[in-house]
């Protein structure tokens, strides 16, 4: 009877540690997934922040140019073009974040770590809500030159 109890308890101690051990790959798992989503996040967020830095240093030199010269239909014009290639910078950051975060989030619920899901998508929507502002304030130095 000693002996069977040994055997269920080195059994049971086996399954245990064989547990163990999955659950701390699933964890390191799921953490490997979260750096690497929130890696792309911040490269995402960074290409866009300079793709929209770049289009306002463009614009502005030549709209302050146009205005000097008087040709303030032109500049106007140009401020609505530069003004929209604001936008479709912005809309294809938010666009390439949601392609991002989606699968990411999907992916960290399958492994069940829940609290990592929760925090990238606090992070997606912190840079979403990041790069809408960003171009809000892009616009604003454009308009202000009117």
């Amino acid at each position: 009877m000693a002996h069977f109890a040994r055997i269920t308890t080195l059994f049971l101690l086996g399954c245990t540690l064989i547990c163990c051990t999955e659950s701390n790959a699933s964890a390191q798992d799921a953490e490997a997934v979260f750096r690497r989503c929130v890696e792309r996040i911040n490269q995402i967020n960074e290409r866009v922040t300079n793709a929209q830095r770049e289009t306002v240093r463009e614009c502005v030199p030549r709209i302050r140019r146009l205005l000097e010269m008087g040709e303030i239909e032109e500049a106007r014009h140009v401020a609505r073009r530069c003004i929209a290639k604001l936008d479709s910078i912005t809309d294809s950051g938010l666009q390439a974040l949601r392609d991002t975060c989606g699968p990411c989030l999907e992916r960290l619920r399958r492994l069940k770590a829940y609290r990592l899901a929760e925090r990238l998508a606090r992070i997606c929507e912190e840079n979403a809500h990041q790069l809408k502002h960003q171009n809000r304030r892009a616009q604003n130095i454009i308009r202000e030159l009117f």
